[in-house]
C-alpha cells in the first residue's frame, strides 16, 4: 500500500515543512505513484505542485482540506480535483484566513498574562509567508523561544488547542455548505481521518457520517495515520456499508508529525487504488 498517498501537506499549510515541489521529490523517493496535496484552507501551492508532478512524471492530484462545522464538531473535508481557480473558493478561503488569523492573534495576546513570553512578531518569524497562521505556528514559536524540542503536534494539542475561544467553531462554514460547494466546483468531497472525530462503534457518530453523506459526501479516508489497524478496518467496513469511496492518506506534514512518513499508510488487502479508478476517482489518468 505504498502506491498512493492521497493526503499530504506542503508549507502552504501552517504545519507543513516542505514546498509542493519537494513533496513530489519525497513521494518519488518513497515509491509513491499517486500523490494528492491537500493544504489547510488554501490552494496556493497547487500550481507549483502540478508543475512539479508533470516535470517529474508523478501522477498528482490537486486538492484542499477545508475546515467545516457540524454537530458541534470541526470536520476536515478534502476536496479532490476541485476547481482551484474558482472565485467562489477564493472568497471562502479569504474569509477563513481572516477569521483564523484574528483568532490566533487573540490567543497569542493572552499568553504573556499566563506566563508565556510571546509576541505576534515571534510567531511571524515561523510563518512561511504562504500559510494561514495556526496553532502549529504558535507552538513552533513557543518551543523555539523557550528552547524546547520534541513533538510540536503533541505540544499544540496539549497547550494550545484547548484555548480555542468559545463559539469560534460555530463561525466556521457549515459542512452542509462546504460539501455541496466542492461538488459544484467539480470536486470529490471526502472525510479526512474520520477517527479523529468519530467512533464507528457509537451509533450517534455513525448517524453523523450518514448525515454527511446526505449532504453529498462521496468518500471516507478509512486508512489514515490517525487510526490503529483495527480502526482502519472498522471505517473500511462502515464506508463500504454506506456506499462511500474508500481512500487512504498519511497526512504527512514533515517535522510537525515526525512519526508520519510519506506514503506511511498501513497495508491492506483491500484494493483501494483499483476501486477508486473504477469509480472514476482518478479523473485525468491515461487509459491503456
Amino acid at each position: 500500500m505504498g502506491k498512493i498517498d492521497l493526503h499530504v501537506h506542503s508549507y502552504h499549510s501552517a504545519d507543513g515543512e516542505f514546498s509542493p515541489a519537494e513533496l513530489v521529490d519525497l513521494a518519488i523517493e518513497s515509491g509513491v505513484k499517486v500523490l494528492a496535496m491537500a493544504d489547510h484552507n488554501t490552494v496556493g501551492g497547487v500550481p507549483e505542485f502540478l508543475e512539479a508532478g508533470k516535470e517529474k512524471g508523478l501522477e498528482v492530484i490537486p486538492a484542499i482540506e477545508i475546515d467545516a462545522f457540524y454537530a458541534g464538531k470541526t470536520f476536515h473535508i478534502v476536496g479532490y480535483y476541485i476547481d482551484w481557480q474558482s472565485e467562489e473558493l477564493e472568497k471562502l478561503m479569504a474569509g477563513t484566513k481572516q477569521r483564523q488569523t484574528e483568532m490566533v492573534k487573540g490567543v497569542v495576546a493572552e499568553l504573556p498574562a499566563e506566563g508565556i513570553d510571546l509576541t505576534w512578531e515571534d510567531v511571524e518569524k515561523h510563518l512561511t509567508g504562504y500559510a494561514i497562521p495556526g496553532f502549529a505556528t504558535v507552538a513552533k514559536a513557543i518551543m523555539a523561544k523557550e528552547g524546547f524540542s520534541g513533538d510540536q503536534f503533541a505540544f499544540m494539542r496539549k497547550h494550545l488547542a484547548p484555548r480555542v475561544p468559545p463559539g469560534y467553531r460555530e463561525q466556521m462554514p457549515p459542512a452542509s455548505e462546504i460539501i455541496p460547494l466542492i461538488i459544484k466546483l467539480g470536486g470529490i468531497p471526502v472525510l479526512a481521518h474520520p477517527g479523529s472525530y468519530l467512533n464507528p462503534d457509537v451509533e450517534e457518530d455513525v448517524q453523523t457520517l450518514k448525515d454527511l453523506k446526505e449532504m453529498g459526501l462521496k468518500g471516507i479516508e478509512a486508512f489514515s495515520s490517525y487510526h490503529t489497524p483495527e480502526l482502519d478496518e472498522k471505517f473500511l467496513q462502515l464506508g463500504l456499508e454506506l456506499g462511500l469511496l474508500i481512500t487512504a492518506g498519511s497526512d504527512f506534514h514533515g517535522e510537525y508529525k515526525p512519526k508520519v512518513a510519506m506514503g506511511g499508510i498501513p497495508e491492506t488487502d483491500y484494493p483501494i487504488e483499483e476501486n477508486l479508478e473504477k469509480a472514476g476517482f482518478f479523473l485525468h489518468r491515461q487509459k491503456d
